[in-house]
């Protein structure tokens, strides 16, 4: 699941990312493995994060004994490494013997190698953040700009208390740092996530339109789908990112820069997000509580949710690792 879903689910509580669609048996595939992948990719939200203390611990354990057994995990997610690392902490890094690097960051805007070395990047450009933010600042409470580098998430107008409580829900604080539309152009910014983004997408191309830009269009309004990614969010929000950036090229950038193929590369993961990366690897893996179209794309679906340790059980079924 992308982190920036579970900002706008955690006011219906943590444990609902872990709970839909669970025990769907007549969904589930458990087809045996021929090969164990050198490489395999995790997703975070939905997937390997969960509240459940116990669960928790086997996720990390089995990370780590993964591992030292000798393959090469790194995190495939919609949070920045900087969100990865408030929600996690750096006793439980070092539990999992992993830096967060290398890693997928994200939905695939940013990639480090094992030294923390940026191999591939995807920033919108300092002119759309311009128009993105024009368009915005001025109803702040309808659209709910915000702008999210490596390490933070920023915006350049101010929420009402409403509005910061969705936020503090996911990033612990209220705080999100208001900077000017001129140093926002400053920022590698890698999505930007709004409410209501074809009125705002429609703002754009209007402004465009009379500064005579090129511009796609469909009947006279901007087709954003055309230059952009966007993934659907609750409660109205879209993320936008660029249209190259995705998970399952930046792991095959990744393993690309390790010389190895996708083949080689397993994945496990459980929304939207996540499809085009369950569909480009080998063996992927849905967890008991991802969407049906996650499932559909894996090679794998679990009974298991991840509050019951999914992560683990499949570490177990590919590397015949027992916690």
């Amino acid at each position: 699941m992308n982190g920036v879903v579970a900002l706008f689910t955690a006011l219906v509580g943590a444990a609902a990312l872990c709970g839909v669609n669970a025990k769907e048996k007549s969904l589930r595939r458990h087809p045996a493995l021929t090969r164990q992948p050198n490489y395999f990719a995790v997703d975070i939200d939905g997937t390997f994060a969960t509240p459940q203390k116990a669960a928790m611990k086997k996720n990390i354990a089995a990370f780590r004994m993964a591992l030292n057994a000798g393959h090469t995990l790194f995190f495939c997610t919609g949070r920045s490494p900087g969100s990865a690392r408030n929600l996690f902490g750096a006793d439980a890094y070092r539990a999992m013997g992993y830096n967060g690097n290398p890693g997928v960051y994200l939905d695939g805007a940013l990639t480090y190698d094992d030294q923390g070395r940026i191999i591939d990047e995807r920033p919108l450009t300092p002119e759309f953040l311009e128009q993105v933010a024009m368009a915005t600042k001025d109803e702040c409470n309808k659209f709910m700009p915000v702008f999210q580098t490596a390490d933070e998430v920023l915006t350049i107008c101010k929420f009402s208390e409403k509005a910061q409580a969705v936020f503090k829900a996911y990033l612990s604080t209220n705080k999100i740092p208001i900077i000017s539309v001129e140093e926002l152009k400053k920022r590698r910014v890698y999505n930007v996530i709004v409410n209501n983004v074809n009125e705002v997408f429609n703002s754009i191309f209007s402004q465009n339109a009379e500064e005579g830009s090129e511009v796609s269009s469909v009947e006279g309004t901007y087709d954003p789908s055309s230059n952009y990614s966007l993934l659907p969010l609750p409660h109205g929000f879209t993320q936008v990112s660029d249209i190259n950036a995705s998970k399952a090229d930046s792991i095959r950038a990744l393993l690309a820069y390790y010389g190895a193929e996708p083949s080689d590369c397993g994945s496990i993961g459980d929304g939207l997000n996540d499809i085009d990366m369950l569909e480009s690897t080998t063996p992927s893996i849905a967890v008991g509580n991802a969407v049906p179209a996650a499932i559909a794309a894996a090679h794998i679906t679990l009974e298991e949710t991840c509050d019951e340790a999914a992560f683990a059980k499949a570490m177990q079924k590919v590397y015949g690792i027992k916690i």
